[in-house]
């Protein structure tokens, strides 16, 4: 009777497991493919707003060196971009316009490129967030696993050095994928969580740009992935600890009886 019924339990939670897989996978794509097109439309370049206006040889200097100043309806606001090229904006407001002015301008900036680049690599950002409980599990695991070699068990130690090495490659090539633009990371210590909280903070609340068209379909990208792909990977942690629960409890189960 026992025979049989690990034969029946055992296709039943793999199914389980994998139409639970392909259907999370099919809405990650459905989710994506919404993102993608709000990325798309999102605007490049940088807003600056200086506490002087600019020239008309300031704006001269700019178009002679490719750039595009579009003044905003705001005083002393602009939007920049270049001509095929993105500006990367990593440095100080002042240290911007000496060089693309020739002078020094105290003010704010906004780089819309950069933030239209890290807003193209939620869905990554999302993976990652989504595999890593299940990746840790599966360390803590297998790396359990290791000590059947003592017990000269080698092919539980086999299974768990092989189970690691696939999770650490896909750990790897997930992060790897990932192009975060330098400003959005502390200079120092890359796990400097109140430097990540003050700038999610100052982003969103947003007082110097609230008004400008260009921050507010940035903002909307952003609060739509985060619903989205939050609602999704809540889906994914709840499968993960649910398959993770009933494994468990399946092999207690099975070592009372043995």
């Amino acid at each position: 009777m026992n025979r049989v019924r690990k034969k029946i339990d055992f296709p039943i939670a793999w199914i389980t497991a994998l139409i639970m897989l392909v259907g999370l996978s099919v809405i990650h794509l459905w989710i994506n493919r919404e993102i993608q097109q709000m990325v798309h439309s999102l605007p490049d370049g940088v807003l600056v707003k200086l506490q002087e206006p600019l020239t008309d040889a300031d704006i001269e200097m700019a178009k002679t060196a490719g750039y595009q100043v579009e003044y905003l309806e705001q005083p002393e606001c602009y939007k920049i971009r270049k001509d095929n090229e993105m500006p990367v904006l990593i440095s100080q407001t002042p240290d911007f316009t000496w060089n693309l002015f020739g002078r020094k301008i105290d003010g704010e900036s906004l780089n819309l490129s950069s933030h239209k680049k890290l807003a193209a690599q939620t869905d990554s950002l999302a993976r990652i967030t989504a595999i890593l409980p299940l990746c840790l599990i599966l360390l803590i695991i297998s790396i359990r696993e290791l000590g059947a070699f003592w017990e000269k068990e080698w092919g539980r130690g086999v299974k768990g050095i092989i189970i690691i090495g696939i999770c650490l490659t896909l750990i790897y090539s997930m992060t790897g994928t990932l192009r975060i633009p330098r400003e959005f990371l502390p200079k120092e210590q890359i796990l400097d969580i109140p430097f990540y909280v003050n700038g999610i903070r100052g982003f969103f609340e947003g007082t110097t740009w609230r008004n400008q068209e260009a921050y507010q379909m940035i903002s909307g990208c952003y609060q739509k992935s985060i619903q989205l792909y939050g609602i999704w990977i809540a889906c994914v942690w709840f499968g993960t600890l649910l398959i993770t629960g009933v494994s468990l409890f399946k092999s207690r189960k099975s070592k009372e009886k043995v």
